[in-house]
């Protein structure tokens, strides 16, 4: 996860799951931990830090090594909009 998404992670924060070997298999997460350094490559200014989300869901597809892609949902807003 990018350094700037960083402040998205909340605790018990829900998220998607979309796996790239299967387009039509979306499974729900929720944030379970974070780094709390971030790393980056040799001579890279971008700086990652690790996060696990943990699957709320199986399926029979699930293997290692798949690539996926993680959509954070927003958090629930306490109180009403913005004035």
């Amino acid at each position: 996860m990018g350094e700037p998404d960083g402040t998205a992670l909340v605790e018990g924060g829900r998220a998607r799951v979309y796996l790239d070997a299967y387009p039509d298999l979306v499974l729900p997460a929720h944030f379970e931990f974070a780094s709390p350094v971030a790393a980056s490559n040799l001579g890279s200014p971008i700086k990652t830090f690790t996060t696990i989300f943990k699957l709320d869901q199986t399926d029979p597809r699930l293997m290692p090594d798949l690539s996926a892609a993680l959509v954070l949902e927003p958090p629930a807003s306490a109180g009403g909009g913005a004035k």
